[in-house]
């Protein structure tokens, strides 16, 4: 079991909740990967917690240390061995180049990728060229 695993389940104890949680999250060399945030945690069990006000900033793989994306939800699960997030109470991400929004999602942590469904919405802020050529 990873650090940040038993690091949770000793600060969220089965039943109880964590107010005002956050949860830095780092790589082998170092560089911190995500900071999950929230206004309460709760942990469920099998490396699981339930976070209300979820937010969970994604940072860039650089020394700089910048931030790639953030996820906001009103509640989702997050399983902290893989880093994967779910929920179903809506979901907001924002990044620079584009927005998206939607009612269930999941965030796959190892490919990088969202999906999301229900009423989705994105957002693209970049400029489009030759689009209809």
């Amino acid at each position: 079991m990873k650090l940040a695993a038993l690091l949770v389940m000793a600060a969220v104890a089965t039943g109880t909740a964590g107010i005002n949680f956050s949860l830095p999250l780092f790589d082998m060399a170092g560089r911190r990967t995500h900071l999950l945030r929230g206004s309460e945690a709760r942990y469920l069990g099998d490396e699981n917690i339930e976070v209300t006000n979820m937010n969970l900033t994604l940072f860039r793989n650089a020394p700089e240390n910048e931030v790639d994306a953030v996820l906001l939800s009103p509640r989702a699960r997050f399983h902290v061995p893989t880093h994967e997030v779910e929920g179903d109470a809506g979901v907001r991400l924002v990044s620079d180049e584009f927005e998206a929004s939607g009612n269930t999602w999941s965030y796959l942590d190892g490919e990088k990728r969202i999906s999301i469904e229900g009423e989705v919405r994105v957002v693209i802020r970049a400029e489009l060229q030759s689009i209809l050529q």
